[in-house]
């Protein structure tokens, strides 16, 4: 994977750097440099059941969500945190195609006026 980190020095874009996730604490690093970037944890209070599907995708990324979801947003984040992807909820199973995502670790929040849910997706 390519990647440039913002603000660190000896980091460059399109660097070879490997990417490790031990306990929700992912480490990016290569060439004997290592970076902390974040803790995530998949949120759920509600205990609403979203499927992400397949995952880790390539292709094409299935969402099932309940109907009370519906009307909601999806939207997608890399690892810096910029959003890459937002829709409005409107199906109970909605398709995207994420062939043009670069490979790596994203986080989807789905999100009504009630609720927030988070999940992890890995692209290949």
């Amino acid at each position: 994977m390519g990647v440039g980190i913002v603000g660190s020095t000896g980091w460059e874009w399109g660097m070879n750097v490997m990417c490790f996730s031990v306990n929700n604490i992912i480490l990016l690093g290569g060439g004997g440099q290592y970076c902390l970037i974040a803790g995530i944890n998949e949120t759920d209070k509600n205990n609403i059941e979203i499927s992400i599907t397949p995952n880790p995708c390539d292709e094409k990324l299935i969402i099932e969500a309940p109907t009370s979801m519906l009307g909601g947003t999806l939207t997608i984040y890399n690892i810096c945190g910029i959003e890459i992807f937002t829709q409005k909820i409107s199906d109970a199973k909605t398709q995207i195609d994420v062939t043009h995502f670069p490979k790596g670790l994203f986080i989807a929040k789905l999100t009504t006026e009630s609720t927030v849910i988070i999940k992890k997706i890995i692209k290949e």
